[in-house]
């Protein structure tokens, strides 16, 4: 097997693990940032119920049923819970059957929202009465909180993510073919449809091609992909679809010091465009950008953890790291170095 055909091959595999890992796997807290506050705060899932650990006032139980399979978000006093849907199959890996519910933290209350199968969603950060979310059977779907209804947005679709304006949704296009449960084999590209009219136009066409991500000035789309070599790397395209370009691992073959690794969750904005900031095989990689010269400045890791989010904006972050004897997770509040500015 030549190097290439390697490359595509382990991709693809790494690329379904990667998916299960950006639609909340283990510990997911949706891609909004927190507003600057006197202490960090985080909604953890552990062993099945849902804790919020303080920096100040340690762990706190939220939930007690224990049957929450995944936390995809959450937005003021609401949680957005996937619980499972029937029961798991023995000695399987039983990935995304669940139903999707809102749960109101100060009354306990839980509204359905969809008894479809999902595999992932999250509130639109832009339009805080808006849920996407995503059916196995690849439905890209939004709810709205008011109204109560349901929209379908896109048909063969993955990793939906909304412009600031939440007038667009791009995403991983699969193919025509494609059925729940098989590989990603000839997927199509990115694809960007108009939420208001459901036009739908190609933005790329590389079948590797996954993870879009909109830029704060909605002039761009940042994504994975495979470079030339066969390499996972970040590229840049305008949101027409003219002008890709590669930012990373240009020219690289091999994972080594070199190269910048790919997110197990879903990179995080700044609000300037400046930063990107996500979390790989529990390193914390913190990545500055030239948007409009469509260049790469920096690309580090700065620590060890999961979830980083946004403290003060394009200043500080909070990372979750965990120690395996303990239920609480800790909190940790760093610079754009790393360097630790407060710890629990």
């Amino acid at each position: 097997m030549n190097t290439t055909t390697f490359a595509k091959s382990t991709f693809f595999a790494f690329l379904l693990g990667l998916i299960v890992s950006i639609i909340g796997g283990y510990l997911y807290f949706g891609s909004e940032g927190i507003l600057p506050q006197a202490s960090a705060e985080k909604y953890i899932l552990y062993d099945n119920d849902i804790y919020l650990a303080s920096e100040l006032a340690g762990s706190k139980r939220i939930t007690t049923n224990g049957d929450i399979k995944y936390l995809y978000g959450h937005e003021n006093n609401l949680l957005l819970l996937g619980k499972q849907k029937g029961k798991p199959v023995p000695a399987s890996e039983d990935i995304g059957y669940t139903n999707l519910y809102l749960h109101k933290i100060d009354s306990k209350e839980e509204e359905l929202i969809s008894d479809e199968p999902i595999q992932s969603a999250f509130f639109n950060k832009h339009n805080k009465n808006q849920i996407i979310f995503v059916t196995t059977s690849a439905e890209t779907k939004m709810y709205d909180l008011e109204s109560k209804k349901i929209k379908k947005l896109a048909e063969k679709s993955l990793n939906p993510n909304v412009n600031n304006a939440s007038t667009k949704v791009v995403y991983k296009k699969l193919s025509p073919n494609w059925l729940p449960g098989e590989y990603l084999d000839g997927s199509l590209g990115l694809y960007v449809t108009d939420i208001q009219t459901g036009q739908e136009n190609q933005l790329t066409s590389g079948e590797m091609d996954y993870a879009p991500l909109w830029s704060p000035n909605g002039k761009y789309v940042i994504f994975y992909s495979n470079n030339p070599e066969g390499l996972n790397s970040l590229f840049i395209v305008n949101s027409d679809g003219s002008d890709l370009v590669q930012l990373s691992n240009i020219g690289e073959t091999f994972v080594s010091d070199n190269t910048v690794d790919s997110p197990s969750e879903l990179p995080i904005w700044s609000s300037d465009g400046r930063y990107i900031v996500y979390e790989s095989d529990r390193r914390i990689w913190i990545n500055e950008l030239d948007l409009d010269n469509k260049k790469l400045i920096s690309a580090k890791t700065i620590a060890y953890g999961v979830s980083p989010e946004w403290v003060e904006d394009g200043q500080t972050i909070s990372v979750v790291t965990t120690k395996a004897s303990e239920k609480a997770s800790a909190i940790t509040v760093m610079d754009l170095e790393g360097n630790i500015i407060r710890n629990k």
